[in-house]
């Protein structure tokens, strides 16, 4: 496997991983319960990641679909390593206020099961999409991002994982809260 993909898929899968364990980690019956009124219930949560996925996994098709019809080259220059291209610290920092926008809102009705069965399929897609194009110039193919401005496919699914990272630590504040004694 190419090294930037595999380094950006064992990014991703690793905060994928803590993510599933902080979610375990919350009882089942309360996946759809708010920890407070202006915060986001487990369920939400999951919605929300799911939605944010899906959009930027279509943005990222579409822009290496236009690209290698274009002719996208082989990688060329040495981009290793990616992760700290992107400011992880910055994106995973709960003290900072993110506003989302309507378009990634989750649901009043969000399901945490399906939630995960959607991340789970974008996740399979995105490892499809980037092994089917590894060793191409993915690090020249440029996305708009509305956190970081504009970002190369690599930086985007380190996106992906910060932005998930983020989250975990949300699900386990929300975990805190609702289940106040759990060890």
């Amino acid at each position: 496997m190419y090294a930037a993909v595999a380094e950006v898929l064992d990014f991703f899968d690793t905060n994928r991983a803590r993510l599933e364990e902080a979610v375990a980690a919350v009882p089942v019956d309360l996946h759809a319960r708010r920890p407070g009124a202006e915060q986001w219930s487990v369920a939400e949560i999951l919605a929300h990641l799911a939605i944010v996925e899906r959009r930027v996994l279509q943005l990222l098709i579409s822009s290496i679909e236009a690209a290698a019809s274009a002719g996208l080259a082989p990688e060329a220059e040495t981009i290793l390593p990616v992760v700290p291209t992107v400011n992880v610290a910055r994106l995973v920092d709960r003290s900072r206020r993110v506003a989302t926008s309507e378009a990634s809102m989750p649901p009043a009705d969000a399901d945490a099961r399906h939630a995960m069965r959607d991340l789970a399929e974008t996740r399979t897609e995105l490892r499809r999409l980037l092994l089917e194009f590894a060793g191409q110039a993915l690090s020249t193919v440029v996305v708009p991002n509305p956190v970081l401005g504009p970002v190369n496919v690599y930086q985007s699914v380190v996106f992906l994982a910060a932005h998930e990272a983020r989250h975990t630590q949300q699900i386990h504040e929300a975990r805190a809260s609702l289940v106040p004694h759990a060890p």
